[in-house]
């Protein structure tokens, strides 16, 4: 027994997943899982980084990297999601509207409205994605 941020705790069995993974060893009383936390690189995997198979509970996480002139395709997906832009400068095209990004932007994207991001620069753009993790269905 022990405390997480002042929450009282009970030991949980472990759990390992199909990659090696170990998560809920601790268990608030009456609150579920308190799991541990996951640490990926993105040069070690592939996308999405964080996800179901990690045992993520709400959010996946994906790393894209766009070289110069590259872009995602223009599509649409019912969720929202947030991007940062971690290097480079593009664009970001909306809803037929275009909307500048460079480094260090947060972005929310809006759901069902049709997008693109597009790397205008002549650098790598570089973004972390996090979607809910009903995209990964």
């Amino acid at each position: 027994n022990g405390e997480v941020k002042g929450v009282k705790v009970e030991e949980c069995p472990r759990r390992t997943l199909s990659n090696g993974f170990i998560i809920g060893d601790r268990k608030a009383k009456n609150e579920g899982i308190i799991m541990k936390p996951v640490i990926k690189n993105y040069r070690e995997h592939s996308n999405p980084i964080l996800g179901k198979s990690d045992g993520v509970p709400n959010y996946v996480m994906l790393y894209v990297q766009h070289a110069p002139g590259e872009s995602s395709p223009f599509h649409t997906h019912p969720w929202e999601h947030q991007a940062f832009i971690t290097e480079g400068a593009g664009v970001l095209f909306f809803g037929g509207e275009e909307y500048p990004i460079k480094q260090g932007d947060c972005v929310h994207v809006p759901e069902n409205v049709e997008h693109q991001f597009r790397n205008t620069g002549d650098v790598p753009m570089n973004r972390v994605t996090v979607n809910p993790i009903g995209s990964e269905e």
